[in-house]
């Protein structure tokens, strides 16, 4: 079963001045890095590069990067729970997950990105207004 593995200070500023390189301003960032040798370990890391005001309260997404990295840290098998109950869903034909690497033959090497769209239904929203 997949789990965490944990970093030392050294290890997570070198990785964190490698990330910073490709990052853009107002986003958080949960990063999920598969250990080299052993693919049923990975690393977490959450960078943001929002703007920080110390006066003000964390803005919305500040507060949900903090929470997926306390939801993995303490129930990571719910967490792959979800995420294999997700898996099945998605092959589904109805399913609106793109899956980037449909049109390569199986012999070349796999491009797992995945874009993920959501719809808003104007229908119900109007019988809610109601």
């Amino acid at each position: 079963m997949a789990k965490g593995k944990d970093m030392d200070e050294d290890q997570i500023n070198d990785i964190v001045q490698e990330e910073k390189k490709l990052l853009k301003d107002d986003r958080v960032y949960v990063v999920l890095q598969l250990d080299e040798e052993n693919k049923e370990l990975f690393s977490m890391f959450c960078l943001d590069t929002t703007k920080n005001d110390p006066t003000e309260a964390p803005n919305v997404i500040q507060v949900v990067g903090r929470g997926l990295t306390d939801l993995l840290s303490h129930d990571l098998e719910g967490v792959l729970d979800l995420g294999y109950q997700g898996l099945e869903r998605d092959k589904q034909k109805d399913s609106n997950i793109v899956w980037l690497d449909s049109y390569r033959s199986s012999e070349e090497k796999q491009d797992p990105t995945v874009i993920t769209f959501a719809f808003k239904d104007e229908d119900n929203e109007d019988e809610k207004d109601e």
